[in-house]
């Protein structure tokens, strides 16, 4: 019995209960499949590959789409065609002769195959040339989002075995909940995992996260117990703070106790907010108490702007204002070397006339000549 027949809706298909219009589908007959000869360590995958007297009668039954199919559309099929044989449905894949249509079959099958058998769909792309591998273990773990329990044991038993390539893979899969919106089974698998072999995941979960639920995700930082990994989390959320908001991710910080937390949230703002808005930044740090935070907020202005978005008269306030002694001289010699590039003649005068400056700090440095100031 052939396991397609037409709707009698207007050209149509009825395949699998889903209705799929003729039109996305070829009249042609397909050339002739090799056979599937990727090793294949799962069983279940062994037990229903096809010999390869059977390939052409399964390649002809299939139906054969054109290479203006959607994405949507394939995918649709593929899954109707997995819901019968997996490999049978690789089978038809494979046996496409145009190149581009073939492989993105191929990865439609593997999605719809790692959506009902992560294993057996993940373990057939691991036996891939190195060539696809990557491609192909992309869409089956993409699939396999849809059975994350079975996926995650999948995973930590391919980090416990080999760490390196197993971190590719976690990562992929990370993205690819992260995609869904599936934030929490990304922590859960996190959380599970080997310790140490997941620093890719965290980032990549992250980094999505604050993109789109930013709140959540912070929430999502506190909640993590391990200190290497809630230390990497909090560092890729600063990081992927909105660009657009440094301001925000300044004022978040403020409300940080001391620490290393609130030190990279001041630094990545400043960092970011310098770039964008330096005359914004300096009129913040105008109503920041001094003290080391504002030292070194001011030390990184003045280190990421130059003569062509702030006047060197400008930056020198703001040296004149930073109470540490190291930061003080290094950020007054940035200043200084940009200047006499400019204007070495008003550089001079500028230390000649600095009252902050004691004589023995203002000898040394109109001692130098000006070309040779740091």
């Amino acid at each position: 019995m052939r396991p397609f027949k037409t709707s009698g809706l207007g050209g149509a298909l009825l395949l699998a209960g889903v209705i799929v219009p003729c039109a996305l589908l070829s009249s042609r007959k397909p050339v002739p499949p090799a056979p599937v000869t990727e090793a294949v360590t799962d069983r279940r995958v062994e037990a229903g590959a096809l010999p390869a007297a059977q390939t052409m009668a399964v390649a002809e039954d299939y139906p054969q789409p054109l290479a203006t199919i959607s994405d949507e559309a394939l995918l649709q099929l593929a899954r109707c065609l997995v819901a019968r044989s997996p490999v049978q449905a690789m089978v038809w894949a494979q046996a496409q002769a145009q190149a581009a249509l073939r492989q993105r079959m191929i990865l439609a099958v593997l999605r719809a195959w790692g959506e009902v058998d992560p294993r057996s769909a993940v373990h057939w792309a691991l036996a891939r040339t190195r060539d696809v591998r990557e491609t192909d273990l992309r869409a089956a773990l993409t699939g396999a989002v849809n059975q994350p329990k079975i996926a995650m044991d999948l995973l930590c038993e391919l980090l416990a075995e080999d760490p390196d390539s197993g971190g590719f893979y976690a990562e992929t899969f990370t993205r690819a909940l992260g995609a869904e919106g599936k934030f929490q089974e990304a922590i859960q698998f996190l959380n599970q995992a080997p310790a140490g072999t997941v620093a890719d995941s965290v980032r990549a979960i992250f980094s999505l996260w604050m993109q789109r639920q930013p709140q959540a995700a912070l929430a999502a930082v506190d909640a993590i117990t391990d200190p290497q990994m809630r230390a990497l989390a909090f560092r890729t959320a600063a990081a992927s703070w909105n660009p657009n908001n440094p301001a925000g991710l300044a004022a978040y910080a403020q409300t940080l106790p001391e620490g290393e937390d609130r030190t990279c949230a001041l630094h990545t703002a400043v960092n970011n907010w310098s770039q964008q808005d330096p005359a914004g930044l300096a009129a913040w740090l105008n109503t920041q108490p001094p003290g080391a935070e504002f030292d070194a907020d001011v030390a990184l202005l003045i280190a990421r702007t130059d003569g062509a978005n702030r006047p060197p008269e400008l930056a020198m306030q703001w040296v004149e204002n930073i109470s540490d002694p190291a930061l003080q001289q290094a950020s007054l010699l940035r200043v200084l070397g940009e200047w006499t590039q400019s204007d070495p003649a008003a550089a001079q005068q500028y230390v000649a006339n600095a009252t902050w400056l004691n004589d023995q700090q203002r000898q040394s440095l109109l001692a130098q000549h000006p070309a040779t100031v740091p």
